[in-house]
């Protein structure tokens, strides 16, 4: 979980505001002037000076401009807005466009550079005026900024009018909100939800898609070497008018590499509707600590509003996780998440009113992520006055705690922590259980089957400690670990394994008794984590870029695959699924069932202060797995001597007598309609014949076989009547004399309408006996039958 620049948002303006607030100044810009009352905004004429602004007009209503780059200048009359004024609200009416940032940076009497404190808001792009309300309770307006200003705003912005109160908003004071009882959190899942991802163009920073990086070109959007993410998302979902051109080049498939902007209600949409096919019971949307958190926008146009009314429309319940996650708010982040959760939260968008809103026996939920972490801020006596503040206002409060968050050590603050960092060996082990729930973090903290024994104990005697004490428990599950493109690390670090990595802890997590699931996390393409929807092999991500696949760890996987597998494991909570040792569900439900390019991708990793530190070839096509000679012997590899497509095809080489068949994949795939098997094969001379080859409960089958120096199409189909059996393996048969070098790429199994085709008569003499095809009859000549390894049908 990582830091953003988070939204906060609000319904209105003044019906936060205290009644007891005073104005004091403002400023208003119409008609190519300034009309204010102890208030003046300082303009300079010459592009080139830092306070250049100039007036405009948008959407039929006058303002100023403040181009990127510069800051625009407000001065108060300091008889009027006095120095001692600590206490002051800021009504900032600005336009809403693009995904930027509007930041104000105030005369403060405290914080790391006093005289540029800083609040704001995030843009949402809904091209409407607005208005934000800004608390700030540490002014100290006394012209100490550039231009003799008390503060200022920075560019990229339009700024209609500013006025400022005399007074205070206080949570401590407001009268606890009437919530209503919405859906039922005990006994299901959520997935955390990120909703942090932003786009632009060429020259403009994509927020948590790319590196905050100016290209020798100029640009700073997403391209090769330029990225933070692990894994590309597959975007198929969502509308054109949600997506947006990236710097990469065109995916494997032919298509633009286009990524999707988070806060898109589209988007929303669909995430929501995915949740509802594949049955997760909602997310808990994440929320990053931040000065704006101290600021209230009216609109209807938040990330917040369209969540709720995707999760009403879609039956899923969704909740707020505060990380508390801290760059200089350590004195603050206790009294900005008392600020958010009572204005914004409850008053402003109303969000604990939602049938949708997740509550305990009525009880809305909130998460507070990160308390008692040696690495976060708070101490014993913060900690516990936001979880008592919370749980007065009527709240059912989760705890996200550190893994050892029990015993006091390792990443969690307590008598056995050893990490010499200030307040670590505080002891909170009762501060944890004053939770409703505790929820500890395992993510990176073990990576295989074998490491995972030792987290099986420790989880269980959490339980175990957690019944006594009447605290619930909820542990975090997640599906693979990778974040090599942004943060020094390994590439896959902790492998999918096809499912059975996150199998193996839902397992587990029913065994103990559980009641309820946290996958971390839903959107999370960063770190490797994310269940949803992402790129299924080469063919959709950039060719000229490195992407963690769906089908890296050798098994062909769709793009839905561990969002499907997250909702078995929702029911497998709920007793709707069977308690199984292999993973219960397939690896695709088609159309497309297999695909192997056999490519693999070189990329640059580990980056440290802007420098790539290493480098490596991994595969993101299943590649070879399980490999091996089935019958006669050769050298098998992935090689770039040839290709029909990417950069890589399988390379056989070695001597046949008759029949040589190499297995490249296992496989698990269940038939369940008619399939088409295809592979582009070649020799090095024409005299061999080529097939693709499936393996089906223990028999080979094989396509009619192909002859040829270029690139020839091999086809098997398989009918329907075939349904019920499983796909073992696939491979490649050459038949022939004498020494050989074979080609295979671009293997494809798909679901097809295509009837079985009639097969030439094949040569007895290199038709293994033992494997016969059974299944369907083919006319060759003379009225006679025969199979597809040429014996006579009686």
């Amino acid at each position: 979980m990582k830091k953003v620049f988070s939204i906060t948002l609000a319904l209105c303006a003044f019906a936060v505001m205290s009644s007891a607030a005073t104005m004091k100044a403002w400023v208003e810009f119409q008609n190519n002037s300034q009309q204010n009352s102890n208030m003046e905004h300082f303009m300079k004429n010459d592009p080139n000076d830092e306070p250049y602004t100039y007036f405009d007009n948008q959407n039929n209503r006058g303002c100023i401009c403040i181009p990127d780059g510069k800051f625009g200048y407000f001065r108060v009359n300091q008889d009027v807005v006095t120095p001692q004024m600590n206490n002051l609200i800021f009504k900032i009416t600005y336009l809403d466009r693009g995904n930027g940032g509007m930041n104000m940076e105030y005369n403060g009497n405290s914080g790391g550079n006093p005289n540029y404190c800083g609040a704001g808001i995030q843009r949402q792009n809904t091209g409407e005026w607005m208005t934000v309300t800004i608390s700030v309770n540490n002014a100290y307006l006394h012209k100490a900024q550039n231009q003799s200003s008390d503060f200022r705003i920075n560019g990229g912005n339009y700024i209609a009018r500013i006025e400022i109160y005399e007074g205070t908003m206080d949570p401590n004071n407001e009268p606890k909100t009437q919530h209503n009882k919405g859906t039922e959190f005990i006994g299901t899942s959520v997935a955390g939800y990120q909703c942090w991802f932003k786009v632009g163009g060429k020259n403009d920073f994509w927020h948590h898609w790319g590196n905050d990086y100016i290209a020798p070109d100029g640009t700073r959007w997403p391209r090769q070497y330029n990225h933070t993410f692990e894994i590309y998302p597959d975007v198929r979902d969502y509308p054109a008018t949600a997506l947006t051109q990236t710097g990469f080049s065109n995916l494997g498939n032919g298509q633009n590499s286009v990524l999707y902007r988070s806060e898109d209600e589209d988007v929303i949409k669909a995430h929501f509707k995915t949740m509802k096919e594949t049955g997760i019971g909602g997310v808990a949307v994440q929320r990053f600590l931040g000065n704006e958190m101290r600021s209230v926008v009216q609109t209807n146009q938040s990330h917040l509003k369209k969540i709720q009314r995707a999760a009403e429309n879609n039956g899923r319940l969704f909740y707020i996780c505060y990380d508390i996650t801290s760059n200089g708010l350590e004195n603050t982040w206790f009294d900005l998440i008392k600020f958010d959760w009572v204005y914004n939260i409850e008053q402003n968008n109303e969000l604990t009113k939602s049938s949708a809103y997740a509550t305990v026996n009525g009880k809305p939920v909130v998460e507070i992520w990160g308390i008692g972490f040696d690495d976060r801020p708070g101490n014993v006596e913060q900690t516990k006055g936001l979880i008592q503040f919370l749980q007065n206002r009527g709240c059912y409060v989760i705890g996200g705690v550190p893994t050892y968050w029990r015993e006091g050590r390792n990443d969690s603050k307590g008598p056995g922590n050893t990490s010499g960092k200030p307040g670590s060996t505080e002891n909170f082990f009762d501060t944890f259980l004053s939770c409703d729930m505790v929820s500890p973090w395992y993510v990176g903290r073990f990576g295989n089957h074998n490491d995972y024994q030792y987290f099986i104990g420790l989880m269980n005697a959490d339980v175990q400690l957690c019944n006594e004490k009447k605290v619930a428990y909820m542990p975090v599950l997640f599906s693979g670990f990778g974040w090599a493109t942004w943060n020094p690390g390994q590439i896959n670090q902790a492998p999918r394994l096809a499912g059975k990595f996150l199998w193996e802890q839902a397992r587990e997590v029913k065994k103990a008794g559980c009641t309820n699931m946290y996958f971390a996390m839903f959107d999370e393409y960063d770190e490797g984590t994310a269940i949803n929807k992402a790129a299924e092999d080469w063919s959709m991500i950039p060719t000229d870029s490195y992407f963690l696949t769906m089908s890296a760890d050798g098994i062909w996987c769709s793009s839905d695959f561990y969002v499907r597998l997250a909702g078995a494991a929702t029911r497998l909570l709920n007793n709707t699924q069977q308690l199984t040792d292999e993973v219960p569900i397939p690896y695709s439900l088609g159309p497309v069932y297999y695909r192997n390019s056999f490519e693999q991708k070189f990329t640059k990793y580990n980056m440290v202060d802007g420098q790539y530190r290493s480098e490596g070839t991994f595969p993101v096509d299943p590649c070879l797995y399980n490999a091996k000679n089935v019958t006669g012997s050769a050298n098998y590899e992935l090689s770039k001597d040839t290709h029909r497509s990417g950069d890589y095809a399988l390379k056989l080489n070695g001597s046949v007598n008759g029949t040589y068949l190499m297995q490249f994949s296992e496989t698990k795939i269940g038939i369940t309609g008619a399939l088409a098997l295809t592979a582009y094969v070649k020799a090095n001379n024409g005299d061999y014949k080529m097939s693709i080859a499936c393996l089906i409960n223990g028999t080979w089958h094989y396509s009619p076989a192909v002859q040829g120096t270029d690139w020839k199409e091999a086809k098997l189909v398989l009918a329907a009547d075939l349904a019920g059996q499983t796909i073992q393996a696939i491979g490649v048969r050459v038949e022939g004399n004498g020494g050989f070098t074979v080609y295979a790429d671009d293997i494809l199994l798909e679901t097809t309408s295509e009837q079985p085709t009639s097969l030439p008569l094949m040569d007895m003499q290199l038709a293994p006996k033992k494997m016969i095809y059974n299944h369907h009859l083919y006319m060759l000549k003379d009225g006679i039958y025969y199979d597809a390894m040429g014996n006579i049908l009686k």
